[in-house]
């Protein structure tokens, strides 16, 4: 078995390194196909700037985002000089336009600029080793990437039942860092992110910044290292640091999430990768980074959630519940935004409530749900019968299933955030922070986004209502720009996932999720939901608080027989799975919880009868 691994990692590296490779194995083309998706007169200008190089072949697709940012950045100024846009205050003064064209459809924005040089590196992709083998290089790729890691996660079947720690606070893989370096990985990515979003063009300085950040973190790291193996008695390994690996992992998830949101067009071969199977599944229509992102999002899940299936395999309520989070995220999250688009409605996740569907109240979800919408179900409007299930979801279904089985209903079995914390973020469980401290910068941040997602959210309504760009000086897309930056892109992707290797894999869901906050309110104060402990049978193992990935000493509490109805906790059932004394049970049950756990808590001594001769 063990060379049955050795030989599935060496699949798994193969793939992986095939895959980053051949982000570079394409050449690229401009040409009349190419721009045809482009608005009229934006594709027509582009055209005109281009002039001999229009039908130019690039090389590599470097060379090609290179080249078309100017050409855009050159586009984007003839356009506003042709409309009689006033440099000075950007003020368009257009009036000789065809009826029927707007400033918009004829000016280009900053953000055109940014969507085009995606779109295009994408659609003039026509030569080069990946275009034209795209069915080979997925093979390669995901195929026998997918069968690599499945070879080195299924011999685990052969190990006895059951959960061991098995090194993972020596492991360089598992280790996590020490605190002073998480602030320092955590202040260092979103200063990044946020100077690389807003004011550097050129993706290559962020890469520099990176390499520059893991170098820094293992240096400080082996220096600890060094001077904890110069100690008396100090062991072999220590536990001060991270591991090579898990930084390495770190920064590439942490990279992969900045280039997703804001550089995509050095990801377009990836995204021709996936191309057949966005063209089959909505009829025709080309792939684009989110489709990219869910179709790895669903692989990763499906192949962790194996590798789940198999260590937690003598826990019933763990199989049904990594079978729950993949069923939903593959058919609700993935699947059915696909069939919907396909039929010309909204392509969206009908389980995704608001606040964590943050831009549900948004102008142009509510124009595409209420006005533009013209599909009809059982005689019902498709958009309109999806503003009421959103507004139902989210005022009724949350807070009642919450109180019935409180918030491990949506954040484990459910939600897809949460489906790739349990599966792709499970090696990396017990790195979350038990301190005191974490809990309290846990509320007080928690606590904050769900202000600002309400605050948000009011102003996107009234802006709906009123017309008013801003009220009380705030701008209704300002704070809205501002929210999915921050929150959306920064914290929930580059923090949330790119920190599991480092501090846990429940970064957003504890600190960061405003739907979790409100779910976790309902469950602290008015939920039927609890854990409850037998404390007589507890022998401080410490296995439940290790695994507890939301940073809650479980021990504590059984330790002095006390249900656990910590508003942080998801209910994912693990710390139950780990107990070797059965002390912990997740509960659903009203007033008569204590009398119906009294029998569990208590410890019961059975005397055989004696027969004397």
């Amino acid at each position: 078995m063990k060379s049955l691994k050795t030989l599935g990692l060496a699949i798994f590296i193969f793939s992986f390194g095939l895959f980053i490779v051949s982000v570079t194995l394409s050449r690229h083309q401009l040409s009349d196909t190419a721009i045809q998706p482009m608005k009229k007169y934006h594709g027509l200008m582009l055209k005109e700037q281009a002039g001999d190089e229009f039908n130019k072949e690039y090389a590599s697709n470097l060379a090609f985002i290179s080249g078309i940012e100017v050409l855009l950045n050159k586009t984007k100024e003839a356009l506003d000089k042709a409309s009689g846009v006033d440099p000075a205050n950007n003020v368009w003064n257009a009036t000789t336009l065809p009826d029927g064209v707007g400033e918009w459809d004829y000016r280009m924005s900053d953000y055109d600029v940014k969507t085009y040089t995606a779109s295009l590196t994408t659609a003039t992709a026509t030569g080069g080793m990946l275009p034209n083998n795209v069915g080979l290089f997925f093979f390669l790729i995901f195929v026998l990437g997918s069968i690599g890691a499945l070879m080195y996660i299924l011999p685990g079947l052969q190990k006895l039942p059951g959960i061991k720690h098995d090194g993972i606070f020596q492991s360089s893989f598992t280790k996590g860092i020490i605190p002073i370096l998480q602030t320092v990985a955590v202040g260092t990515t979103i200063g990044i992110s946020c100077y690389m979003a807003y004011m550097e063009p050129q993706a290559q300085l962020y890469f520099v910044g990176t390499a520059l950040f893991t170098l820094v973190v293992m240096t400080l790291i082996f220096l600890a290292e060094r001077r904890e193996r110069k100690e008396p008695g100090a062991p072999t390994k220590t536990s001060i640091g991270n591991g090579w690996m898990g930084v390495v992992m770190g920064t590439f998830l942490i990279s992969f999430y900045i280039i997703l949101y804001f550089y995509p067009h050095y990801i377009a071969n990836w995204v021709l990768l996936v191309d057949p199977i966005k063209q089959f599944l909505s009829g025709g229509k080309h792939a684009d980074r989110w489709f990219l992102y869910g179709f790895l999002y669903c692989l990763v899940m499906v192949v962790m959630g194996i590798r789940m299936l198999v260590k937690y395999r003598h826990n019933r309520y763990q199989l049904i519940r990594t079978g729950s989070v993949i069923f939903f995220q593959l058919a609700f999250a993935f699947l059915l935004p696909e069939i919907l688009g396909r039929l010309n409605n909204p392509s969206v996740n009908l389980l995704t409530p608001w606040p964590l569907d943050y831009s549900f109240f948004a102008e142009y979800r509510l124009n595409g749900m209420l006005v533009e919408n013209e599909n009809y179900f059982l005689g019902m409007n498709v958009g309109t019968g999806m503003f009421i299930w959103g507004i139902l979801l989210t005022l009724v279904v949350v807070p009642l299933f919450t109180y019935l089985y409180g918030k491990r209903w949506y954040c484990s079995w459910v939600c897809g955030c949460g489906g790739l914390a349990e599966t792709l973020g499970d090696p990396f469980r017990q790195l979350s922070d038990k301190s005191v401290r974490a809990w309290r910068v846990e509320r007080y941040v928690i606590h904050a986004v769900m202000v600002f997602v309400t605050v948000m959210t009011l102003v996107l309504i009234y802006h709906y209502i009123t017309g008013e760009e801003s009220i009380l000086g705030i701008s209704a897309n300002g704070i809205k720009e501002w929210y999915g930056f921050l929150i959306g892109s920064v914290f929930a992707g580059v923090v949330g996932t790119g920190f599991y290797p480092l501090m846990g894999n429940r970064m957003w869901c504890r600190y960061g999720c405003p739907l979790a906050g409100l779910m976790g309110l309902v469950q602290r104060f008015k939920s039927r939901f609890r854990i409850t402990t037998n404390g007589g049978q507890c022998i401080s193992c410490g296995n439940c608080s290790t695994y507890c990935e939301m940073g809650i000493d479980v021990r504590h509490y059984a330790q002095r027989g006390q249900d656990i109805v910590r508003a942080s906790c998801v209910g994912c059932g693990v710390c139950s799975a780990v107990c070797p004394r059965g002390v912990l049970r997740l509960e659903n049950s009203g007033e008569d919880v204590n009398d119906r756990a009294l029998d569990v808590r208590n410890i019961h001594v059975q005397m055989d009868e004696v027969t004397y001769l």
